[in-house]
């Protein structure tokens, strides 16, 4: 009984190491990833985002972003801290982990980010500015982000919600500086 199951393993292990889980061109998906090499490194901040109150929160906002797996996917550690008064510590206060690949057979960047024990799948798009845009759904609206690299090499990035998709309210921004 154990040889069969042995056998059977084998067989399987076999099958997804193969085409079943791997992209028909790598090499494609690490040329594509290039675009956003200057994401790499380590980057430091200011953030802010709207409460539910309408108030600003400030953070400092920290991103920590290495290629992995032969440049065929990107991974985006991001991490948000209090701004202390006085002699308090800052404080973590938010969390993320993203990865973010390219989807060869349907021509697209796809992003999965993890927050707070959940997580989203969006279509990284470019916009004619050189940004790239994602949006998340929701059932009580969008929520949209736009990444982008300013003229002075800082890494900035908005975030907008609507209800309907046609009207955006800004309630988040971060600008970062590489380390």
């Amino acid at each position: 009984m154990k040889t069969i199951v042995l056998l059977l393993m084998s067989g399987l292990l076999g099958v997804l190491t193969t085409d079943t889980i791997a992209q028909p061109n790598p090499g494609k998906v690490t040329e594509e990833l290039q675009k956003f090499n200057w994401m790499v490194g380590d980057w430091n901040g200011e953030a802010w985002y709207l409460a539910r109150d309408q108030k600003k929160i400030r953070l400092i906002q920290k991103e920590h972003i290495i290629t992995r797996l032969d440049g065929t996917i990107i991974t985006m550690e991001g991490t948000g801290y209090d701004i202390p008064s006085g002699t308090e510590e800052a404080k973590v206060v938010f969390q993320a982990f993203g990865i973010l690949t390219y989807d060869l057979p349907n021509s697209k960047f796809v992003l999965r980010a993890y927050q707070g024990g959940n997580f989203i799948d969006s279509d990284l798009s470019p916009n004619p500015d050189g940004s790239f845009s994602w949006v998340i759904n929701t059932s009580y609206g969008k929520t949209r982000y736009t990444l982008k690299l300013t003229a002075e090499g800082k890494w900035n990035e908005v975030g907008e919600y609507s209800r309907d998709g046609t009207e955006w309210v800004k309630n988040f921004e971060m600008t970062l500086t590489r380390l």
